[in-house]
Order: structure tokens, then C-alpha cells, then sequence
């Protein structure tokens, strides 16, 4: 939403909006949008948002979808914590994601909520790794992430920076360059349960 600031009457009625929506505790985005709080994707609704059975034009012996032949749904903990079908992997992360960088007067560090954030990427993944065959394939992928947060107060893209470099840390990918589309990502809050959902699915031209 972008203000008209020679219009003072409509910046004070925009400011006693925004002033009331934080009174009733609801919390606002960056532009002055409430952030939205919806409930968690089921597992059958993690399931359906992998793609329809396709060839994968990068790796012709791999399919994608749940019809595909010889693909097995591998599923981590219950409530699933993380599963794998095909080259198709979720992941639950039960950390609150952080940007990766902040400004010091001596230049930019990574950031101490980051540093957690990514020590709790690195506890969390390598129990299952070798049942789900980490790392992934060495071939693009779209990753849908969803950021839940105590609070709305973070840039998207810089969440997902240290997003990319923890997965790849973790060995989830090879390389985090093998991120190449973030299709379906976005932020919402959940006080009680912080956490990170990671969908990625093999990039295909046209269908990321």
C-alpha cells in the first residue's frame, strides 16, 4: 500500500487504522496488510500439492507424481516430519527461520538468530538422511517454502537466502544454485509452532 504523503488527512486515517488493527493483536505486514494466519497443510494436502506423473526431461529414468511406477512414499515420523516419492522431498524444520545477514558498523555478519536457525537445519535433517537418500539429485528444483513465525517482521527473500545456504548445509541439495524457482513460497504466523515447511519438487519448464 503506498500513501499518498501530500494528503495528510488520509496518512493520519491510515496511521489510526494501522494503530487499531495492533490493538486488537492483529499482526501487520510491511506494507500495512494484515499477515495472515492460517491453519497447517495436512498430509494429504502436502501429498497433492507434488506434481501429476511426468518424466523428468532432466533425469529421463525418474517420474514425478503419485501414479508413477516404482515410486515409494517414504514418511518420516507422526505426525510426518518429512517424506520423499520420487524426486519430490517435504520437510518440517521446528525452528523459527531468520535472515541469514545483519549490519554491523564493521560491514554485514550472519546473524545470530541465523546462526540457530541453521544449527537447528543441521540437528534436524541428518537423523533421516540416509532413509530418504539425502542429498537430492544433482537437477534444478522449485522450492515452495512456508515460513511460520512468531511475528511478521521479516523480508521474504532474505529468509529465503538462509533458507537455501541451511538445506544446503544440511545436504538436503548438493548445491543451493539447484533452487531455481520459489514458486508457492510465503510467510504466515503461528505463535505456539515456529517453523519452516519445505516442498521441493523437480523443476520442469511450464510447471514449477
Amino acid at each position: 500500500m503506498t500513501l499518498d504523503l501530500s494528503k495528510p488527512d488520509l496518512v493520519i486515517a491510515e496511521a489510526e487504522r494501522r494503530a487499531r488493527l495492533r490493538a486488537e493483536g492483529k499482526p501487520l505486514t510491511g506494507d500495512g496488510g494484515v499477515a495472515r494466519k492460517i491453519p497447517p497443510l495436512t498430509h494429504r494436502d502436502r501429498m497433492a500439492l507434488a506434481q501429476p506423473p511426468i518424466r523428468n526431461p532432466f533425469n529421463p529414468d525418474a517420474w514425478i507424481g503419485e501414479d508413477s511406477p516404482h515410486l515409494t512414499t517414504h514418511t518420516i515420523g507422526d505426525p510426518p516430519i518429512a517424506w520423499r516419492r520420487g524426486d519430490t522431498l517435504w520437510l518440517s524444520i521446528p525452528a523459527t527461520a531468520r535472515p541469514k545477514k545483519n549490519s554491523t558498523t564493521l560491514g554485514i555478519k550472519k546473524s545470530p538468530g541465523y546462526i540457530r536457525f541453521r544449527n537447528a537445519v543441521l540437528a534436524a535433517v541428518p537423523p533421516f538422511a540416509r532413509e530418504l537418500r539425502l542429498p537430492l539429485p544433482t537437477i534444478d528444483y522449485n522450492c515452495a517454502a512456508h515460513f511460520y513465525r512468531e511475528r511478521d517482521d521479516a523480508d521474504t527473500d532474505n529468509l529465503i537466502t538462509g533458507l537455501a545456504d541451511a538445506l544446503q548445509d544440511a545436504g538436503v541439495i548438493a548445491d543451493d544454485y539447484l533452487l531455481r524457482t520459489w514458486n508457492g513460497t510465503d510467510r504466515f504466523l503461528d505463535v505456539a509452532r515456529p517453523r519452516v515447511e519445505v516442498l521441493l519438487t523437480p523443476y520442469l519448464p511450464g510447471h514449477a
